[in-house]
């Protein structure tokens, strides 16, 4: 079966040829560029274990300070990603210390 808004065809040519993973989610694919070096990490789960969160600090290609928020969500035994999101931040002291999971 085809993910959301993709046939079979689409997820066939992005399997077969993995740089037109970029194309297809040109958001994921920016995530290496955005955190370079990773200095710190923090993770959470729900207390049911359906909902994970990861917030990796770090620097962006540019030195500047960047924190990556991740938020999993447990479907068919399988974590999949619900939602990312990328804050630059203007300050070292304003790394995340601790898993957002906000949106």
């Amino acid at each position: 079966m085809a993910g959301p808004n993709l046939s079979i065809e689409e997820l066939n040519s992005i399997k077969s040829h993995p740089i037109k993973f970029g194309h297809q989610f040109p958001f994921l694919s920016s995530i290496p560029s955005s955190l370079v070096t990773e200095l710190s990490y923090f993770e959470e789960y729900s207390e049911d274990g359906g909902v994970g969160c990861l917030s990796v600090n770090g620097f962006g290609d540019v030195y500047q300070p960047v924190t990556v928020s991740l938020q999993f969500l447990m479907k068919e035994q399988i974590w999949k990603v619900k939602h990312v999101k990328i804050d630059h931040l203007s300050d070292y002291d304003r790394f995340y210390k601790q898993a957002d999971c906000s949106k």
